[in-house]
This record gives C-alpha cells, sequence and structure tokens, in this order.
C-alpha cells in the first residue's frame, strides 16, 4: 500500500516541489546552510571555550539557518505565480479542476516542505550542541518551528504581494525592504521563546497575529490574480480586513505593544482600502448574485463586501469610521484629523472616479494622485527650513484641499497645525467627495443590478474550465 505516494498529494505540490529541488536558487541555499553549518561544528569541536549555549554559538548556529530561510526562500516564493504568468502556463493550469486557491496552496506548500528539508539538514548538529554543551532539545526543536513558521509566513507574504499588478521595480523594491526586516522579526519572535515577558511577549503576539492575516489576504490575492473573472476573492479580503480592525481595537497592553498594533493594522487596512476602492466591476452576473439574492436589510449589511468598487466605498466608510478608536490613538484624532483621514482615501477615489473615462480608472493613477496630492507638503517643509513664514503661511491656508498633507500636519501638532479654516475647507472636499462617489457609484450599480435581474453577461466571463472540459468530454465521447 503506498501510503505516501504522490498520487495522494495534490498534484501542483508535487509538480513544484520537485521543481523547487531542482532550482538554482534552493540549491544554492542549500549548500549555504551546509558551509556555515560545517564552519559552525569545526570551530565548536577545536576549541575548548566555545560551548554550545554560548551567546557566540547561537549567533552562528541560528544565523547559518535563519538567513537562508529568512530571505533566499521567500525570494524563491515570491517568484512562483508570476513565473506561471510570464511563461504562459498559467491556461494550462486552470483548464484543470484545480481551483486558483489551491493552485496557490499548493506553491506555498512546497515552499514549507523546503523549509523543513532546509531545517532538517540541521539536525546533527543540533544533537553535536547537545553533547558538547546540555542545551535543551525541545527548546531547540521549538525554535526550528518558529523558524519554518516564520519563513513560511514571509514566503506566502511576498509570493501574494508579488503577483499584484504593480511595476516589477517597485514590487522588487518593496520585497527587498520586507524581507530585510525578515531576521529581526524573527530574532524578537526566538528572543520572546526565551521568556522576555512583559513588552517582549506582546510585541510577539502582535507580529504573529498580524502576519498571520497578512498572510491569509496575500494568499487570497494570488488566488484573484489567476483566477477567472466568475470567482470572487474580494469578499474573503475585505473580511480578513475586518477582522484586522477587530484585533486592532482588542489588543490592549503596554503603548509600545498598542502603538505596534495600530501601525501594522493600519497598514494592512490602508492597502485594503485602496485596492477596495480601486477595484473594477466585473460584467459577470453570478459573481454578485449571492449579494443580490438578499433581500431587505441583509442585501444593505453585505452590500460593502460585495466585489467592485461600489462596495468598496461602502466598506472603506464602515473601516474609516472605526480607526480612530484604536487604543493607541485614544484622544489623538481631533475633528480635523478625522476628516483629512476620510478625505485622503476618498479625494483621490472621487477624482479618478469623476474626471477619467472608465477604462482608465486603475489602481496606477489612484496611486499617483495620492503622491500629487503630497506635493504641498514637501513645499511647506522646505519653507520652514528657510524661514520663508508666507509660503509657509499660505500652504497652512490651503491645507485642506490636500487632505494628505492636512492629516500628517493634524497628527505632527499637539493641538492641530492652524485654526478651523482648513478644517472647513476639508469638510467640503470630503462632502463633495463623498456625494461624487456616491452617485457615481449608484449608476454603477444600477447596472450590476439590470445585468443580474436579465442574466446576460459576455459569453467569455461566464465560461468556466470545468466547463470546457465538460464541453470537451462530450465532443470526444
Amino acid at each position: 500500500m503506498k501510503i505516501f505516494s504522490s498520487e495522494r498529494l495534490s498534484p501542483i505540490l508535487v509538480k513544484e516541489l520537485r521543481q523547487g529541488i531542482r532550482s538554482k536558487l534552493f540549491l544554492g541555499a542549500f549548500l549555504v546552510v551546509q558551509v556555515l553549518l560545517f564552519l559552525y561544528g569545526t570551530t565548536l569541536l577545536m576549541s575548548d571555550g566555545f560551548r554550545g549555549d554560548s551567546s557566540s554559538a547561537l549567533a552562528l548556529f541560528w544565523s547559518a539557518l535563519g538567513l537562508p530561510l529568512l530571505i533566499l526562500v521567500p525570494a524563491m516564493a515570491s517568484q512562483g505565480i508570476d513565473k506561471e504568468i510570464t511563461g504562459k502556463t498559467l491556461d494550462l493550469l486552470l483548464l484543470t479542476r484545480i481551483s486558483s486557491y489551491r493552485l496557490v496552496l499548493g506553491k506555498w506548500a512546497s515552499v514549507i516542505v523546503q523549509s523543513t528539508l532546509l531545517v532538517t539538514s540541521a539536525l546533527p548538529y543540533l544533537m553535536l550542541r547537545y553533547f558538547l554543551g546540555g542545551i535543551d532539545v525541545w527548546g531547540e526543536l521549538r525554535s526550528f518551528a518558529i523558524l519554518i513558521l516564520a519563513s513560511a509566513l514571509l514566503a506566502g507574504i511576498t509570493m501574494g504581494f508579488w503577483a499584484t499588478k504593480v511595476n516589477k521595480l517597485i514590487k522588487g523594491i518593496a520585497v527587498l525592504g520586507f524581507l530585510w526586516f525578515g531576521p529581526y522579526m524573527f530574532v524578537i519572535l526566538f528572543a520572546t521563546r526565551r521568556g522576555l515577558g512583559g513588552m517582549g511577549a506582546g510585541i510577539g503576539l502582535v507580529l504573529w497575529v498580524y502576519a498571520f492575516i497578512a498572510l491569509l489576504m496575500m494568499l487570497a490575492l494570488a488566488a484573484s490574480r489567476i483566477g477567472p473573472p466568475a470567482e470572487n476573492h474580494s469578499t474573503q479580503i475585505r473580511i480578513l480586513a475586518l477582522v484586522t480592525l477587530g484585533a486592532a481595537l482588542s489588543i490592549r497592553g503596554s503603548s509600545d505593544v498598542e502603538v505596534l498594533s495600530a501601525v501594522f493594522a493600519s497598514l494592512i487596512l490602508a492597502f485594503s482600502l485602496i485596492g477596495a476602492l480601486s477595484e473594477k466591476v466585473r460584467a459577470v452576473p453570478r459573481l454578485y448574485a449571492p449579494f443580490l439574492r438578499q433581500s431587505g436589510l441583509m442585501r444593505w449589511v453585505s452590500f460593502p463586501l460585495s466585489p467592485g468598487w461600489p462596495g468598496g466605498v461602502a466598506f472603506a466608510a464602515l473601516v474609516l469610521a472605526l480607526t480612530p478608536w484604536f487604543p493607541a490613538w485614544a484622544g489623538e484624532f481631533r475633528p480635523g484629523a478625522f476628516v483629512a483621514l476620510v478625505a485622503t482615501f476618498f479625494f483621490p477615489a472621487a477624482l479618478v472616479r469623476t474626471l477619467l473615462r472608465p477604462e482608465r480608472r486603475s489602481l496606477g493613477l489612484y496611486l499617483v494622485t495620492q503622491v500629487l496630492l503630497t506635493i504641498p507638503f514637501y513645499v511647506w517643509g522646505a519653507a520652514r527650513a528657510f524661514d520663508h513664514t508666507s509660503v509657509t503661511y499660505a500652504i497652512e491656508s490651503v491645507v485642506g484641499f490636500f487632505p494628505p498633507v492636512a492629516l500628517v500636519l493634524e497628527l505632527g501638532q499637539p493641538s492641530g497645525y492652524t485654526g478651523v479654516a482648513p478644517t472647513l475647507e476639508g469638510v467640503v472636499i470630503l462632502l463633495g467627495s463623498v456625494v461624487a462617489l456616491v452617485r457615481v457609484a449608484r449608476l454603477e450599480w444600477q447596472g450590476v443590478v439590470s445585468r443580474g435581474s436579465s442574466g446576460s453577461a459576455p459569453a467569455a466571463a461566464l465560461i468556466e474550465p470545468q466547463t470546457v472540459i465538460s464541453v470537451a468530454e462530450g465532443s470526444l465521447s
């Protein structure tokens, strides 16, 4: 009986594992681990004072494992989805009965197995440390488990982020910056396991919670990147964003823990809101059928979770209304800061939706608009540096028309940056943005409802891989 036969495993996992183990990157990571561990073992045996439980031994031993697992393996995983798209092999995979989410999970699972193989190769050196230094074997095995889990989290996050429709240069810089903090995060988790307690335990909990939420969100994002138009992944991503919001509202502790929780939650929620406000409406009736079948109150409750930017506007309003209640920001958000926060997300979306044609309303233009709205902040900073009070006063007088700048100035000053005029300007910008978004979203949603009631949609949008296979099998028979 073939208990561990490859037929019992996911075909994507088997395929990716076979290709991954043969790749030059995995071979290079394996050789780096073995060379560093060999140097560690040789030094350990040749030195009388070099004990297995000393700080020098710990630094060398865990660096030999941590650097390849927390940098090389996630870097290898980041190419998992993109190479299928650029290699034009994705269509063949989607014509099977494997869903896009299972495909992404198979690729991610192969990375976990490769990380486990790298860690397993260090077990002989662990036994050497035990006999020479009398270390706690079970404690070291728990550290191995933490290392594998941290590598899996980093790999899943980088895989999902690399699958987004963003310029490769920007994605490369972001991934390198993210992986730069990977070893530092593991050091915090490793130190937490060794009994820091208090603030260290709280920071470790915050890291695990938000890393796990970001992992699930990025895997869903990668699945949406390669899935057919009829698959709904937007609802799952928004539910995870609401879980992030709930975690930020409930995590309490020291001031450092609350601030770190608020920062991580703000980053995840900001990406979620930007994606929701710039998401396209797909002409696929079955995608919106579960939401259109609801009646009365349930339709209004489920509307913020519906795919497309009209539901994204309601979702953003719900999240932004609760954001100032984070424990770390209690009492920090004044009315002017709250108005600037909401307008920071809504004003660029209103400009893009009302001034541009539908085919040009993309995520890139939304981000470009956000960047352009921050230009007065740099002018304001330069004017203050060179003591140009007239320029500084002029910018502060009209800063309400630039919500990102107003938000930074409001949060940067203990009692606000100026009088009520910029706040009134921000209110005008916010109300105009809300009215414009509601008007355009209503027209867009009426089109969705009419298509859903008539059942009309482009034929190509309704064709799924299972349908193609069924038709092919029928024609052959």
